[in-house]
């Protein structure tokens, strides 16, 4: 995934990912600046419970968390399906309650400006 992403605000979502059948796993790797709005908006939101997601973000990327945000969010991929977050993005939170990385998978290189 390249580019720019612009999120909007209330509950949107710039990449969801989430489990195949037959489960297997699923490799992504981010080279997109984004953007995201407020209210319970996601940059990446991963969903899988069944298979392990290993996600890197782009060397030289950036990230602007808006309000009541996350840039990345595990909602039930626990640590013990495997997968492992490396993180390479700059990411800003611009408002209140933004968050950068939110996750009970292993993670890598968890830093913000």
């Amino acid at each position: 995934m390249n580019g720019t992403i612009t999120v909007g605000n209330n509950n949107a979502v710039g990449a969801y990912i989430e489990d195949e059948t037959p489960a297997v796993t699923t490799t992504v790797t981010g080279n997109a600046n984004m953007t995201i709005g407020d209210n319970n908006s996601f940059g990446y939101i991963i969903t899988s419970k069944g298979a392990p997601v290993n996600l890197t973000t782009g060397s030289g990327t950036t990230a602007t968390v808006g309000e009541k945000n996350q840039y990345i969010f595990t909602q039930r991929a626990p640590a013990s399906l495997g997968g492992t977050l490396i993180n390479n993005t700059a990411i800003s939170t611009t408002r209140n309650n933004g968050y950068g990385i939110y996750s009970s998978q292993n993670s890598e290189k968890l830093w913000c400006n």
